[in-house]
């Protein structure tokens, strides 16, 4: 660094370091050793250091000091000095709050350093590991994105449905967040489903808990072997399955009980190549229980017509299920 206003090097690097504690995000300890800790930090601390070292920095500091110089006589030599050791203190004074600004800025990029975004298309399913160890198994036409923080492993679940294993990790809670709900895993495997505008969660392990994203206060702990789902803000009550006994999406089958058939049609398009609708609004809300094969398509929608008389069409790019009656 320069030395300015008669300061010696050691002198500087200690003011240099002081202005940097300022900030809240850097810790009390050594500066060095905070730097060597992360190389974004270090870039950061490289880029304002070559801005002080900077030959024209410098110049414009020379230029101030000519141009009093100049001026100087000796009635106004008191106050001349007073004026450059401000002027010397405000460029300092500069270069230490663009450090504050590049540094904040670099904490601030720190935050969400590891991101992961999967995405799968129709019948496709996969198998991921997160940063932290903790597995996410997507089902078909899902997209999930991960950021990762010192603070907190949060997972965004755009569409479709995803299971979760959770590998522990106490000072970072891992949350997963749908366009309906909030959840937090406690030390758990999961599965959360988001098809429409309803948020199912299933518990296999451990406890999840979860929130409406419209009133995060109305919290519930759902338990293993439960399931809950959220929709406009609300959350239905608590059913309960068998998770040893339960067939889902990843051992091929979906399983059902008084399920809407809009709902039901949601996850059977997943992994079907021709889109299955219902004809309207009546045969949307029929309610569906059963297990069904999702590599058998054709055989899932003959069961559906059969147990519900409901009419087929079939058109180029969808298949049309309909009430009869």
């Amino acid at each position: 660094m320069p030395n300015h206003n008669n300061l010696t090097p050691s002198e500087e690097k200690r003011i240099y370091e002081d202005v940097l504690r300022i900030d809240s995000h850097l810790p009390n300890g050594n500066y060095d050793r905070w730097l060597s800790e992360n190389a974004n930090r270090r870039e950061k601390d490289a880029f304002v250091r070559g801005i002080w070292n900077d030959p024209q920095f410098t110049k414009a500091l020379t230029m101030v000091e000519n141009e009093s110089d100049h001026k100087e006589d000796k009635a106004s030599g008191p106050s001349l000095t007073l004026r450059l050791s401000y002027s010397l203190s405000a460029a300092c004074i500069l270069v230490c709050f663009l450090v504050i600004g590049v540094i904040r800025f670099s904490s601030t990029q720190e935050a969400s350093i590891d991101t992961q975004v999967f995405e799968t298309a129709v019948h496709e399913v996969q198998h991921k590991q997160l940063f932290d160890g903790s597995i996410a198994d997507l089902s078909a036409r899902t997209r999930l994105d991960v950021h990762f923080s010192e603070k907190e492993r949060r997972l965004q679940l755009r569409q479709g449905e995803a299971q979760f294993s959770v590998k522990k990790d106490i000072h970072r809670p891992f949350v997963v967040e749908t366009s309906q709900a909030r959840m937090e895993a406690l030390g758990t495997i999961f599965n959360v489903d988001q098809r429409g505008d309803i948020t199912e969660l299933s518990v296999f392990e451990g406890k999840v808990a979860i929130s409406p994203l419209k009133d995060l206060q109305q919290q519930r702990i759902i338990s293993a072997g439960e399931r809950v789902t959220v929709a406009a803000g609300l959350s239905s009550d608590v059913t309960t399955f068998d998770p040893d006994s339960y067939k889902g999406w990843k051992d091929g089958w979906i399983s059902v009980e008084k399920m809407p058939l809009s709902e039901l049609l949601v996850k059977l398009n997943r992994f079907s190549q021709t889109e299955l609708k219902s004809g309207d609004l009546t045969t949307g809300k029929l309610l569906v229980t059963g297990s069904f094969e999702l590599k058998e398509m054709e055989k899932n929608i003959q069961i559906l017509e059969a147990l519900h008389g409901l009419t087929i069409t079939h058109n180029n790019n969808h298949i049309v299920l309909k009430s009869a009656y």
